[in-house]
């Protein structure tokens, strides 16, 4: 038996005895944290709602010289290094919103973050709406990030082609679906409860699952789309969209599941067209779905050179932001603080890739060549074709795109990931536009039927 293949479970050992030492002294340390932060800072409160990747948003609050203030439910469990002030509070509780306003008005503070959970969207949406800022969150909006079916009707009322869908109550509804394709809950974040289906039984297994599990009463079928996948970041003021970052990703080694990525692409380069269709896909998809303010994430894959819009949330993308700063220089919880506080900001449109790229691959511990993939990776930074930076069981290759793709074709042994076949954008709607006008929000006659909003759908 080798060191390497004792060195990952070591330092899960090492790891979890370190947290609870960690977790005994925290009561006893935290109030001198909190003087310290305090007295570094030199710019006012900002209040942060936690919960997932909130670290990364209040790390970079406190960086920039902001006295963070979080409230969560266990606020000395999340960032207690980096907060000026915190206050145990259930945040997913709508009963506490009135004294979230209170606490961010004693603060002086404008408007609320919050990171990348869905589910804290209502309370998030409904304390910015109640604060004396100009950033305004609409039920609609708020619905179409938790309710996949609303976003589904938005997207089709709006004229936007959408994958084919259908709502799925038992299992009676599923046996005249097409297979294979995409089982997924109604609500939710990530991909909790998504499972790719090629058999019926696969499929009833993925509905009984969300019912048991997810305490869901009804799931929703969707198509599955084979080609490329993207994700896209931004800021939303005003409605006008700023689109800072696109990523490519890939599901292939966990599937049927999706809980974990395969890779994700940051910033890869595409042709003008590609370009286009993702452009145009994002900015009619935002407006159907009534975003004007604060951070979007959207995921869109492509069928036929035609983008798709398959998830979208008003909020941040997990810790995307963190590599829109690295790859394009743009800090986007700087932009999202920004434009909550009615600050303005200049236009951005889709930013010109860098020289470099960034790949984060996934090589989780139970991949059969787990080793060898990461001895790959050192030799691909050992000839200085990138820069290699391991954490824990992501490896983090920066280069150029060419020697990052060479890499996933050397880890897949000669076979392309999922979706990398050539795409051609083949699409009759309208180009992308650069910034979504007041007409297209009003939803007049001079509005493109792509992007017109309509009423929401309560079916």
């Amino acid at each position: 038996m080798n060191f390497q293949s004792l060195a990952s479970p070591l330092r899960v050992y090492l790891s979890e005895e370190f947290s609870k030492v960690i977790n005994q002294v925290r009561p006893a340390i935290l109030p001198f944290f909190l003087l310290l932060n305090r007295v570094r800072a030199r710019q006012g409160w900002v209040l942060v709602l936690g919960g997932t990747h909130c670290r990364i948003v209040v790390e970079d609050l406190a960086a920039a010289g902001y006295k963070v203030f979080l409230l969560d439910a266990t606020p000395e469990r999340n960032n207690w290094k980096f907060a000026s002030g915190t206050k145990t509070v259930d945040v997913y509780d709508s009963a506490n919103i009135s004294d979230i306003v209170n606490i961010a008005r004693r603060l002086g503070c404008k408007a609320v973050l919050q990171q990348s959970d869905d589910f804290l969207i209502p309370t998030f949406a409904a304390v910015n709406n109640r604060l004396d800022t100009n950033a305004r969150f609409s039920d609609v909006a708020v619905a179409a990030s938790t309710n996949k079916e609303v976003m589904r009707r938005r997207l089709a009322d709006a004229g936007l082609s959408v994958p084919k869908w259908s709502i799925v109550k038992n299992d009676d509804d599923l046996d005249d679906l097409p297979l294979p394709a995409i089982i997924k809950p109604r609500y939710g974040q990530g991909s909790s409860g998504v499972a790719y289906v090629e058999t019926l039984a696969a499929a009833r297994a993925a509905r009984a699952y969300i019912q048991r599990e997810l305490d869901q009463d009804s799931c929703l079928y969707e198509e599955f789309l084979p080609d490329r996948q993207f994700d896209i970041e931004g800021v939303i003021q005003d409605g006008t969209a700023h689109v800072h970052l696109v990523t490519e990703e890939s599901y292939a080694d966990d599937m049927p599941n999706f809980n974990r990525p395969s890779w994700y692409l940051h910033a890869p380069r595409a042709p003008s067209d590609l370009e286009s269709e993702i452009l145009r896909e994002t900015h009619a998809a935002l407006a159907a779905c009534d975003f004007q303010s604060g951070a979007f994430h959207l995921e869109l894959k492509f069928k036929d050179g035609i983008a798709y819009t398959i998830d979208t949330a008003n909020r941040l993308g997990a810790d995307f932001f963190r590599f829109t700063k690295l790859v394009s220089g743009i800090d986007t919880v700087h932009a999202y603080l920004r434009l909550l506080t009615d600050q303005p900001l200049e236009l951005k449109v889709l930013p010109q890739p860098p020289n470099q790229q960034i790949l984060r691959f996934y090589n989780h511990t139970d991949r059969p060549n787990h080793l060898a993939i990461q001895t790959l990776a050192r030799s691909f930074a050992n000839s200085r074709r990138v820069s290699l930076t391991q954490k824990g069981k992501v490896l983090e290759l920066t280069g150029k795109e060419e020697h990052l793709r060479e890499f996933l074709k050397r880890v897949y042994q000669g076979s392309p990931p999922q979706g990398r076949a050539p795409l051609k954008s083949t699409s009759k709607q309208p180009a992308a536009r650069l910034q979504v006008c007041s007409s297209c929000r009003r939803g007049d006659d001079k509005t493109p039927q792509s992007t017109r909003v309509t009423t929401l759908c309560r079916h």
